[in-house]
Protein backbone atom coordinates (compact mmCIF):
# COMPACT_ATOMS: atom_id res chain seq x y z
CA UNK A 1 0.00 0.00 0.00
CA UNK A 2 0.88 3.90 -0.65
CA UNK A 3 2.89 5.65 2.10
CA UNK A 4 0.35 8.34 1.09
CA UNK A 5 -2.70 6.50 2.55
CA UNK A 6 -5.05 7.90 5.35
CA UNK A 7 -4.71 4.93 7.86
CA UNK A 8 -1.37 3.62 8.27
CA UNK A 9 -2.13 2.00 11.26
CA UNK A 10 -3.95 -0.44 9.38
CA UNK A 11 -1.06 -1.98 7.87
CA UNK A 12 1.02 -2.69 11.77
CA UNK A 13 2.51 -5.92 10.94
CA UNK A 14 0.22 -7.16 8.36
CA UNK A 15 1.08 -5.26 5.46
CA UNK A 16 3.65 -3.26 3.70
CA UNK A 17 3.99 0.27 2.09
CA UNK A 18 6.07 1.72 -0.55
CA UNK A 19 6.74 5.09 -1.64
CA UNK A 20 4.02 6.63 -4.03
CA UNK A 21 5.39 6.78 -7.83
CA UNK A 22 8.57 5.42 -6.30
CA UNK A 23 8.66 1.95 -9.06
CA UNK A 24 12.06 0.86 -7.73
CA UNK A 25 10.28 1.19 -4.11
CA UNK A 26 7.65 -0.85 -5.15
CA UNK A 27 9.73 -3.62 -6.64
CA UNK A 28 11.38 -3.79 -3.21
CA UNK A 29 8.22 -4.42 -1.23
CA UNK A 30 7.21 -6.97 -3.52
CA UNK A 31 10.58 -8.87 -2.91
CA UNK A 32 10.09 -8.54 0.28
CA UNK A 33 6.47 -10.36 -0.16
CA UNK A 34 8.09 -13.84 -2.14
CA UNK A 35 9.76 -14.69 0.95
CA UNK A 36 7.09 -17.55 2.35
CA UNK A 37 7.60 -16.56 6.24
CA UNK A 38 7.03 -12.85 6.12
CA UNK A 39 3.51 -13.88 4.27
CA UNK A 40 2.95 -16.44 7.16
CA UNK A 41 3.07 -13.71 9.41
CA UNK A 42 1.70 -10.82 8.21
CA UNK A 43 -1.19 -12.95 7.60
CA UNK A 44 -1.34 -14.29 11.05
CA UNK A 45 -1.09 -10.49 12.17
CA UNK A 46 -4.24 -9.83 9.71
CA UNK A 47 -6.13 -12.21 10.83
CA UNK A 48 -6.07 -12.00 14.58
CA UNK A 49 -6.48 -8.35 13.93
CA UNK A 50 -9.71 -8.45 12.23
CA UNK A 51 -10.96 -11.20 14.67
CA UNK A 52 -10.01 -8.89 17.55
CA UNK A 53 -10.56 -5.45 16.13
CA UNK A 54 -13.42 -6.57 13.56
CA UNK A 55 -15.76 -8.84 15.20
CA UNK A 56 -19.65 -8.41 15.68
CA UNK A 57 -18.62 -8.74 19.50
CA UNK A 58 -15.92 -5.28 19.21
CA UNK A 59 -18.22 -3.67 16.75
CA UNK A 60 -21.26 -3.49 19.18
CA UNK A 61 -19.18 -2.83 21.75
CA UNK A 62 -17.83 0.38 19.89
CA UNK A 63 -21.21 1.43 19.06
CA UNK A 64 -22.63 0.95 22.75
CA UNK A 65 -20.26 3.43 23.88
CA UNK A 66 -21.17 5.33 21.20
CA UNK A 67 -24.31 5.60 22.04
CA UNK A 68 -24.21 5.82 25.17
CA UNK A 69 -21.46 9.08 24.91
CA UNK A 70 -24.16 11.23 23.09
CA UNK A 71 -26.64 10.57 25.42
CA UNK A 72 -24.53 11.23 28.63
CA UNK A 73 -23.52 14.56 29.97
CA UNK A 74 -19.54 15.29 29.18
CA UNK A 75 -19.49 14.62 32.78
CA UNK A 76 -19.03 11.47 32.89
CA UNK A 77 -16.42 9.06 31.54
CA UNK A 78 -17.00 6.34 28.55
CA UNK A 79 -15.76 3.97 30.08
CA UNK A 80 -17.49 4.14 32.94
CA UNK A 81 -21.10 3.36 31.14
CA UNK A 82 -19.75 0.38 29.24
CA UNK A 83 -17.01 -1.53 30.85
CA UNK A 84 -14.65 -3.65 28.78
CA UNK A 85 -15.70 -7.37 28.95
CA UNK A 86 -14.07 -10.14 27.33
CA UNK A 87 -17.11 -11.05 25.91
CA UNK A 88 -20.88 -10.06 25.13
CA UNK A 89 -21.81 -13.63 24.68
CA UNK A 90 -23.42 -15.52 27.88
CA UNK A 91 -21.41 -18.29 29.24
Amino acid sequence: MSRAMTAPERLNGNGAAYKLNDLGDLVRVLQELRDPQTRKRMGAIGSQKMAHEFSWESIARRRLRDYEAALTPRGLRQKELVPERKSLAKG
